[in-house]
């Protein structure tokens, strides 16, 4: 089956999308602008039949498959994504890397957690996404080399404080 699409925004970008989908026959059947006398123009210029200034109606006809929305260069990713939500279509932001590190909600979560490290300090951390109980898990450091060197060689191979020590003193560790 052939997707149909809707423009939104009918500025230079709009045009590029609109001639890419004529190219691989992909039918506009609608545009919507803020500025009607703008959308008629584009819509005669590229043979689009419905033309109108609500994009809430527009997106929500059946014979609109998926949209291409020009207009979100006008609008920060969530501003985009309440809009379309507020208007029954199922939206998300895609959050690049720094967004996703910087997103207060994550740390309310507990999905980034601030891990403190005795010897690198303070930093902000992924955990992992999976709850027990309902609570996110906590992050803990790795050891720091040589940090249980003892308990090992005290469990695994029996040695005393004593012997541990003068394997220290040796510089056998």
């Amino acid at each position: 089956m052939t997707q149909r699409l809707a423009v939104l925004g009918c500025g230079w970008v709009a045009d590029m999308h609109v001639r890419a989908a004529a190219a691989c026959g992909v039918p506009v059947v609608g545009v919507a602008n803020h500025r009607l006398e703008s959308a008629e123009r584009f819509a005669k210029e590229h043979g689009i039949a419905r033309v109108t200034t609500d994009w809430r109606a527009l997106i929500a006809e059946p014979e609109v498959d998926a949209v291409i929305a020009a207009w979100t260069r006008h609008h920060t990713k969530q501003e985009a994504m309440q809009l379309i939500g507020a208007a029954g279509i199922p939206a998300g932001a895609v959050l690049d890397t720094m967004e996703l590190q910087n997103d207060p909600s994550f740390e309310q979560r507990g999905i980034m957690q601030v891990m403190h490290h005795p010897v690198h300090g303070d930093f902000k951390v992924p955990a992992w996404p999976v709850r027990v109980d309902g609570k996110p898990s906590r992050v803990a450091p790795s050891p720091v080399l040589g940090e249980h060197t003892a308990d090992v060689l005290g469990s695994w191979l029996g040695l005393n404080e004593a012997d541990v020590a003068a394997l220290r003193r040796d510089g056998a560790l």
